[in-house]
C-alpha cells in the first residue's frame, strides 16, 4: 500500500483548492449576459410611480461617464460655511427599515441672499475582497498589489432630493458596467460561493458625474442674508402626509419618500437630509455621505448654455461650489 508524505498531501490539497477556484470562476463568467441588469441594493421601488414634483431622469450617455472627467477634490466657497455636521440613525416609523439623518448648518457669510441647488448622497461602500474566500485561499504574496482591495463597490445608495436610477448612471455599453459585473460574478463563483454576495450598483463617482451634469435637478433653496425668510418660508420639507387609509392601518407606505427638512433663518439654514435603508437579508447600513452644493444662477446659465450648444473655444460653466465626502466606519447607534 502506497503512502503520501505530509508535505505532498499539503501540496495536493492546495492544488485541488486552486483548481476549484479556477473552475468556479470560469463557470461564473460564462454566465454573463450582455443585457444583464444588477438589481436594486435593498431600496424600495417608488410605489405608484413618481411623486408630485419629482423629475424625470435622463438615460446614461452612450459609453457611460468617464473617470477622466471626475474631480475627487473637495471644494469650498467664500460666501458661506458648512458647519455642525452630524449623523443620526433612527428606526423608520413604519417598521420597514431605518433612516440616516444627515444634519448640517449652512452659514451665510454675507448680507445677501444666496440661491443654491443641493444634493446629499448616502451610500454603503466596500472593497471587492471576498473575505471568506481569502480564508480558504490567501492572496498570493508574490503580487505587489492587491487589486480587489483597490476596487470599491457600492451596495446601496440614496440621494436627496430624489434617488437616481441606475439606468441614468450606466448601461451595458459602459465598459465599467462589464468590469463590475465580472467582479460580482467572480466573488459569487469563488470557493466560498455558498455565502450570498450582495448586489452592487454603479460606482459612486458615476453618480457624482451625473449630478454634475444635472445640477438643476437638485433641491433648490435660498440661503438668506441680513433679512430672514417670511413665516411661510421658514420650513421647507417634502414630508408625504399619510393617506386616510394609511392612518387607519397605521402603516405609512410612502415614508421613504421623505428626503429633506430645511429650517431657514437669518444668515443660516439648518439642512436635514433623510436617507432610508430597508430591512433585508444581509442588512447593512450606510458608511459614506457626500454633500454637493451648486450656485443656482450659474447652474441655470449652464443649462441654457448646453441647450444653445457650447461654441468652439467657449469655456463650459461650472456651477459646483461646494463638495465634501465623509467616511464613517464606526457603527452608528440607533436613537
Amino acid at each position: 500500500m502506497s503512502h503520501v508524505s505530509t508535505p505532498h498531501k499539503n501540496m495536493l490539497r492546495k492544488l485541488l483548492m486552486f483548481g476549484s477556484v479556477v473552475l468556479f470562476t470560469v463557470f461564473g463568467l460564462a454566465s454573463v449576459l450582455p443585457g444583464q441588469t444588477i438589481e436594486e441594493g435593498g431600496q424600495p421601488a417608488a410605489e405608484g410611480g413618481a411623486a408630485e414634483g419629482e423629475v424625470e431622469f435622463s438615460p446614461a450617455p452612450e459609453g457611460g461617464f468617464s473617470a477622466n472627467d471626475y474631480n475627487p477634490l473637495n471644494l469650498v466657497d467664500a460666501r458661506f460655511k458648512v458647519a455642525n455636521f452630524n449623523l443620526d440613525r433612527r428606526f423608520a416609523g413604519n417598521g420597514h427599515g431605518e433612516f440616516l439623518d444627515v444634519v448640517f448648518d449652512v452659514n451665510n457669510l454675507t448680507s445677501e441672499n444666496v440661491r443654491l441647488y443641493a444634493y446629499v448622497v448616502a451610500f454603503y461602500e466596500t472593497d471587492a475582497v471576498n473575505k471568506r474566500q481569502r480564508q480558504w485561499v490567501p492572496y498570493p504574496r508574490w503580487r505587489e498589489r492587491d487589486y480587489p482591495s483597490e476596487q470599491f463597490l457600492v451596495h446601496q445608495i440614496t440621494v436627496t432630493p430624489q434617488d437616481i436610477p441606475d439606468a441614468s448612471v450606466w448601461n451595458p455599453s459602459d465598459s465599467d458596467y462589464h468590469d463590475y459585473v465580472t467582479t460580482i460574478l467572480r466573488m459569487r463563483g469563488g470557493v466560498a460561493g455558498d455565502v450570498p454576495v450582495p448586489d452592487i450598483k454603479p460606482p459612486f463617482w458615476k453618480y457624482m458625474e451625473y449630478i454634475n451634469a444635472h445640477p438643476t435637478d437638485g433641491l433648490e433653496f435660498t440661503l438668506y442674508g441680513a433679512k430672514g425668510p417670511t413665516p411661510d418660508k421658514i420650513v421647507q420639507s417634502n414630508f408625504p402626509r399619510p393617506t386616510p387609509e394609511e392612518q387607519k392601518n397605521r402603516v405609512h407606505k410612502n415614508l421613504f419618500r421623505h428626503k429633506y427638512t430645511l429650517q431657514h433663518n437669518r444668515r443660516v439654514t439648518i439642512f436635514r437630509s433623510h436617507h432610508f435603508s430597508r430591512f433585508r437579508a444581509d442588512y447593512k447600513f450606510f458608511n459614506r455621505v457626500a454633500i454637493m452644493l451648486f450656485d443656482a444662477d450659474k447652474a441655470d446659465a449652464m443649462e441654457a448654455q448646453i441647450e444653445e450648444g457650447v461654441g468652439e473655444g467657449d469655456e463650459r460653466i461650472n456651477p459646483l461650489i461646494y463638495k465634501k465626502v465623509f467616511q464613517f466606519n464606526k457603527r452608528l447607534k440607533n436613537s
